[in-house]
């Protein structure tokens, strides 16, 4: 796929950036632009990260007529208390992985 054509179809500017020189430079550039701009990361299809730790939050619905969503919101949140303050990360589903490099950066000057 050719982000740099598919993002440009969209209606931003757009800028490519290989290495990380390219990317400060047009991160740089973005600053000095007054429409919304989209930076293009090249990566390398088949490099991989370290494998590392990744904590995931599925939030429960905050808004439902069940009777057991409700509940379970109330569960989550009482646990998203418990972790904020005990740093206790159970109930929390934990995955080891290693998942390919996607990076996306959004930014609104």
């Amino acid at each position: 796929m050719d982000h740099v054509a598919s993002a440009r179809s969209l209606g931003p500017h757009v800028l490519k950036a290989k290495y990380l020189a390219e990317l400060k430079e047009a991160l740089q550039i973005a600053k000095t632009l007054d429409r919304t701009t989209v930076i293009v990361v090249e990566t390398e299809r088949e490099l991989r990260v370290p494998g590392y730790v990744a904590w995931w939050d599925a939030a429960v619905a905050e808004v439902s007529e069940s009777a057991s969503v409700r509940e379970a919101r109330a569960s989550y949140e009482e646990a998203r208390k418990k972790n904020a303050t005990t740093g206790d990360r159970s109930g929390v589903e934990r995955r080891d992985s290693s998942p390919r490099f996607h990076f996306e950066l959004h930014v609104r000057l």
